[in-house]
């Protein structure tokens, strides 16, 4: 949000929403994109009816938060935490199941009473199927050791990002969580990746 709007808390947003329903919209990065999905996540889980606006990209939905043009974005962290630090926007929550390092004072949606939502955003490193069992394994042993290193660490987290690391194993398990936890929401709002 702005920093000027009278919405200050997720709460306010919701009986904003459902005070007029279908006339608050919020804008995203694009069709199918993480900021989207948690904006639709958000319809479902309130039960609210607002309108997703999509941009080519974070940065315009940001102008345009900016300029008044549309009331609320959802975008991801790196991308709007200068504006944030400057005192320009107010973040209501944040959309991951944690609060975030760089933002510590800011609840989480599921703290913010919906129990459960949750859209962490994951960067994987993939390889074409059927990948050599040694090159696999090595690619996952380096990457592992790169994430460990502490220039590493200090990076992603001035961005707002965690790095974890994963086996190939449980990366693949979390694509399918993901893809059966999406997917409903994906059919039902009728998304389409341009």
């Amino acid at each position: 949000m702005r920093a000027d709007s009278p919405i200050k808390t997720l709460a306010d947003l919701i009986a904003a929403a459902r005070a007029k329903p279908g006339q608050l919209s919020y804008g995203h990065a694009g069709n199918g994109t993480s900021p989207h999905l948690a904006g639709e996540l958000l319809k479902v889980t309130a039960k609210i009816d607002i309108i997703a606006v999509p941009y080519k990209g974070g940065a315009p939905a940001l102008n345009d938060l900016l300029g008044g043009h549309i009331p609320l974005t959802f975008n991801n962290v790196p991308e709007s935490i200068a504006m944030i630090q400057s005192g320009a926007l107010r973040p209501l929550a944040v959309t991951t199941a944690k609060r975030t390092p760089i933002l510590p004072d800011v609840p989480t949606i599921d703290e913010s009473g919906l129990k459960g939502y949750d859209t962490g955003v994951w960067w994987v490193l993939l390889a074409p199927a059927g990948l050599a069992t040694d090159v696999k394994a090595k690619l996952y042993r380096d990457s592992a050791e790169a994430m460990k290193a502490p220039a590493v660490k200090e990076r992603f987290q001035t961005l707002g990002a965690t790095p974890i690391g994963g086996t190939p194993e449980e990366v693949a398990a979390l694509i399918r969580t993901d893809y059966e936890k999406w997917g409903p929401i994906i059919k039902a709002a009728g998304i389409v990746a341009e």
